[in-house]
């Protein structure tokens, strides 16, 4: 057992003992209380620190009165282990009484007031800082989110076609390609594939004859070369 191990046990017998001898509310029961609170917060555990700290101060109200000098100063070490717990709501509330009380009956020069007033704006800053990281924190929760919806809709328009054109990306996906059945080019794009077809046909050395061929589009995701029509005017089967 360390040091602090056996100053808590001790501290913590002699508490028993002083209830049981002198009661609760006796001013060496408070103070035994107190002790032991002390070691708790040399331990770290301010849990407990602050349930004995929480019930000596609402002994001390009972029987000193709220704005009693000892009464505020129990307050401000219970502000104090609540603030190292995290508990940062309860303990500005607990700051706020205590100065509001301290400014009144000790006044605003005084050692325990200055403490006070010290103490709740550090409590103000961690405030700040932690919903400043909160904030982040939510912020770059929804960019994750964001950026899953749009892999998610990637994914669903890779395997189940967007209804957007495949080229562009952009306007609506409403012409088939007549020999794959896949329906993934818009209108412009159909005009743009057919002018580079024809283009090629030219650059290719062919003859025009008096019939005219229709010209063949490549599908962007098949690659097989076919003619293009409205999806309004497609008899066969449609993959989008």
């Amino acid at each position: 057992m360390g040091k602090l191990e056996e100053a808590a046990q001790i501290y913590g017998e002699n508490l028993e003992a002083q209830k049981r001898v002198d009661g609760e509310e006796h001013p060496h029961t408070l103070t035994a209380a107190s002790s032991l609170a002390s070691v708790f917060v040399d331990q770290n555990k301010f849990s407990e620190a602050a349930r004995v700290y929480r019930e000596t101060m609402e002994v001390r109200t009972r029987v000193l009165g709220a704005e009693h000098i000892i009464t505020l100063e129990t307050a401000n070490n219970l502000a104090y282990v609540l603030q190292a717990n995290g508990e940062l709501a309860e303990a500005d509330q607990i700051l706020r009484r205590t100065l509001t009380a301290q400014n009144r009956v000790l006044g605003p020069e005084h050692k325990d007031t200055r403490i006070t007033a010290g103490n709740l704006r550090k409590v103000e800053r961690e405030q700040g800082k932690r919903d400043a990281l909160a904030k982040e924190k939510e912020k770059e929760e929804k960019k994750k989110a964001q950026a899953e919806r749009e892999r998610e809709k990637e994914e669903r328009d890779e395997e189940e076609g967007t209804g957007r054109c495949s080229i562009c990306l952009d306007a609506s996906a409403d012409w088939v390609f007549e020999i794959c059945g896949h329906k993934c080019i818009c209108k412009s794009c159909v005009r743009k594939q057919k002018e580079k077809a024809q283009l090629a046909a030219g650059a290719a050395g062919k003859k025009k004859t008096g019939r005219r061929k229709p010209v063949l589009v490549p599908c962007p995701l098949c690659r097989v070369e076919t003619r293009v029509v409205p999806s309004s005017r497609h008899e066969g089967d449609v993959y989008e």
